[in-house]
């Protein structure tokens, strides 16, 4: 999980479906339980999976929509902490959508990242540093940084 420095609020790992982050998320060995996601064997997937989740919540938060321009996870993000404790989500269906997806990506150019022209902390941040997005966990750790004017490096746990 990835918590938020300043909020304490905590991000679960989403399940990633971003084309433009190269980690090999399409293979990652995937389990449910009890409405959480986890990566087995592979904390580094993890990790960054609970920082795209948590990418995708504050740019959320930032448009009040989904702006699928910038959605690295399949989950619907929220708006807040309990929110997103009362989600129910149809896992079962998402791991048929990813099936389904990484089947296409195999065969298909992934698409570049987009913005939209809103500017705001996240997006403008994303907007400027594309590349970052290739690593959550340090896109996010930058963005708070950014946010909250100093280091915030840590603001993780792994969860067994």
């Amino acid at each position: 999980a990835i918590y938020d420095p300043v909020s304490k609020e905590q991000f679960c790992s989403g399940i990633v479906r971003a084309p433009e982050i190269p980690m090999p998320f399409h293979s990652a060995n995937i389990r449910v339980f009890d409405g959480r996601v986890y990566y087995q064997g592979d904390v580094r997937s993890a990790v960054n999976a609970a920082a795209a989740r948590a990418i995708d919540c504050y740019t959320f938060r930032e448009e009040g929509a989904v702006t699928n321009n910038i959605e690295l996870c399949y989950e619907d993000p929220y708006k807040t902490a309990e929110e997103g404790a009362s989600q129910a989500i149809d896992y079962e269906a998402i791991l048929a959508r990813r099936d389904a997806r990484v089947s296409i990506m195999k065969t298909s150019r992934p698409p570049s990242v987009s913005t939209p022209e809103k500017r705001s902390i996240f997006l403008s941040y994303a907007k400027s540093n594309p590349h970052e997005l290739h690593a959550p966990k340090m896109f996010l750790e930058n963005a708070f940084s950014k946010l909250y004017g100093h280091s915030c490096g840590d603001t993780y746990d792994v969860q067994e």
